[in-house]
């Protein structure tokens, strides 16, 4: 019987052996003893993360762009705003030209600042920044002759008068 009471403790049939109060040194061994399966999570305080603000360059050298396109976000001045680009409050560089990005770095290297990288746009693809300081800017002034404007909506004028003319002939004959 008392091995028979050994297999059964050692199957967890620990209650049959203490209600017989038989108590041997193996079944003491194999007494179960239940612990908690998960440890105690205490709390804490700074778990929390925000999203990331997507900074960076939107448009890299040689891209082309149109006025009001984001060229480069950032936090602080990492890049300077160079010809035909600006400068928002958060230091995001925008274009206000039509043209084509790009990178550079002022060549004059006896400034205070000479190690500032710019960005700037070109109005042409071939044309490399910064402008020397001995020629002038180029710029994309998109100004409109009034005078031919005037002188073409005037002629397109007459031209319509004379299809309508044509037209109540036609129906008229």
């Amino acid at each position: 019987m008392s091995s028979s009471l050994f297999s059964s403790s050692m199957l967890g049939l620990t209650r049959q052996v203490a209600r017989l109060n038989v108590v041997s040194e193996s079944s003491a061994l194999t007494n179960q003893i239940r612990h908690a399966s998960k440890k105690a999570g205490g709390s804490t305080k700074n778990n929390r993360d925000s999203a990331g603000r997507r900074l960076g360059a939107k448009k890299v050298g040689g891209q082309p762009v149109i006025p009001g396109n984001i060229i480069f976000r950032q936090r602080g001045t990492h890049f300077y705003p160079g010809e035909n680009v600006g400068m928002g409050k958060d230091h995001t560089l925008y274009a206000l030209e039509s043209g084509w990005v790009q990178y550079y770095q002022d060549p004059v290297k006896d400034k205070k600042f000479w190690k500032r990288t710019y960005v700037g746009v070109s109005l042409h693809k071939d044309l490399a920044l910064p402008t020397p300081v001995n020629e002038p800017r180029r710029r994309a002034f998109r100004l409109v002759d009034t005078a031919a404007y005037k002188q073409q909506l005037e002629q397109s004028r007459k031209e319509a008068l004379a299809d309508l003319v044509a037209m109540e002939k036609v129906v008229q004959a």
